[in-house]
């Protein structure tokens, strides 16, 4: 086991009566957290995010420190996570506490650079998060920064109403990299454990994640639950929050199914949405990781594990004062040419391969501005006492209750994509510019100076590119 040796010349808690000099020796206990990416194929998993999974027995006589640097990524959080009992099969994995990247205090000299002002490229971007029990925290020790806090023990009388757990973890998540690495497993913070009652450094020794095996198969297993409804041409959203394994607080979730049991047989998806503004990697402004303008930190569109992530949907030539919607099409490679011709983003999708195992796409749409909590994303709540889906029929998202950024969608044969694109070419003509009869009229041709049909429209008639 190698260890790092910190120098330290004095450290003084006050708060937990605490003086220490001299110096301290830090195990490297890297080896505790699960790289989550390595053990899970879930649908509910975004390709563009990685995920740092710490399972331990829950303790009141162990509190933990996560030290780490911040990576330069579009949305870092931290949730903790009542696992249930290993002995009792219908436990559930619930939220217990969370913190989000723009809400950790540094120390002086360091800088978040999640919060709005700060610059993004800063060599003292320290955090420390202290992951403490929920007993600790009830004996008088709140004086502590940056509080992760842990689900209580079974039979603790101060956890009436609140979710207990024998065992506990806690994730990590960083979604959307500004930067790409090649092994992000260097993020994930140290982990160091401290005995609560004498403040004693105890080592790696002192983390317990001996997990039986049946919940260590639980919490590596996926049980999401969701339903979506779906009529023979349109597609309906079903919203839902924390229906899922390990629900992230700090995203909305939609998902639709391509229902391939349909009288009708239908071979291509058609979503329409308004996008969401967010920051975009590359062109940050004035050196910040994102700012107040952004409606969104990060969206994407995941069709199983093959996901689409914001900056790859809305094209770089995209005006947000129109707000105009853009097009997602699902469907076989016979239909590829068209869709990109027409400026839609294609996804190969085929349903009748006997590969093509999935046919649910989730959309994720994560740290939504305040403001916007109760307009645009007043979902339906359709979900009972114990976060489980409820009557399906209430779970139905309307553009109504949506409001613009709702996708909407529908679907047809092959056939019918490649006539009028499921009906919505004339549509789409008319919205985003001026009907054919009005470009012919101002003199609008083809580069071969034909006259403009269905068939030979393009967005750059419209003036994009």
């Amino acid at each position: 086991m190698k260890k790092y040796l910190l120098r330290i010349a004095a450290i003084t808690l006050p708060w937990l009566g605490i003086t220490q000099t001299a110096s301290a020796d830090f195990e490297d206990c890297s080896h505790k957290w699960l790289y989550f990416n390595d053990f899970i194929s879930a649908p509910i998993v975004d390709e563009y995010a990685e995920y740092g999974f710490f399972l331990v027995k829950n303790s009141p006589d162990v509190r933990y420190e996560f030290a780490g640097t911040f990576p330069m990524d579009r949305h870092i959080s931290l949730a903790s996570y009542a696992a249930g009992s290993p002995d009792d099969p219908e436990s559930r994995i619930t939220l217990y506490k969370s913190i989000l990247d723009a809400d950790i205090e540094v120390e002086a000299g360091s800088v978040n650079p999640y919060q709005v002002g700060n610059p993004v490229h800063s060599e003292n971007n320290q955090y420390v998060i202290n992951v403490v029990p929920h007993q600790y925290l009830a004996s008088g020790q709140e004086a502590l920064k940056n509080v992760l806090a842990l689900p209580p023990l079974p039979g603790d009388p101060d956890a009436e109403g609140i979710p207990a757990s024998e065992y506990t973890a806690v994730f990590v998540r960083y979604y959307g990299p500004y930067a790409r690495v090649n092994d992000r497993k260097r993020d994930l913070p140290a982990v160091r454990a401290y005995d609560t009652r004498t403040n004693e450094y105890l080592g790696c020794s002192g983390i317990d994640n001996r997990i039986p095996a049946n919940l260590a198969r639980t919490f590596l297993s996926v049980r999401s639950e969701y339903k979506s409804l779906q009529s023979k041409r349109d597609l309906v959203f079903a919203y839902y929050k924390g229906a899922s394994l390990f629900a992230n607080p700090y995203s909305d979730y939609l998902s639709v199914t391509f229902d391939r049991t349909m009288e009708i047989s239908h071979d291509v998806y058609v979503l329409k949405f308004v996008p969401p503004k967010f920051f975009r990697p590359g062109y940050q402004i004035e050196n910040k990781l994102y700012d107040e303008d952004n409606d969104m930190r990060y969206w994407s569109f995941c069709l199983g594990q093959d996901c689409l992530k914001d900056e790859e949907i809305v094209p770089r030539y995209y005006n947000w004062e129109r707000g105009e919607p853009v097009y997602v099409v699902y469907g076989p490679r016979s239909v590829e040419s068209k869709a990109r011709r027409r400026g839609f983003v294609y996804v190969e999708y085929d349903p009748r391969l006997e590969n093509s195992v999935n046919n649910t796409v989730f959309i994720r749409y994560m740290v939504a501005k305040d403001e916007w909590k109760n307009t645009a994303f007043s979902f339906p709540q359709a979900f009972d006492e114990n976060n489980r889906l409820a009557e399906p029929a209430k779970a139905i998202a309307t553009e109504e209750t949506m409001g613009q950024f709702a996708p909407v969608g529908t679907s047809c044969s092959i056939r019918e994509f490649l006539v009028d694109m499921c009906g919505i070419e004339r549509e789409r003509a008319k919205d985003r510019c001026r009907s054919i009869a009005e470009l012919n009229n101002s003199g609008v041709t083809t580069e071969d100076g034909a006259r403009i049909t269905l068939e030979n429209w393009t967005p750059r008639f419209c003036g994009f590119r």
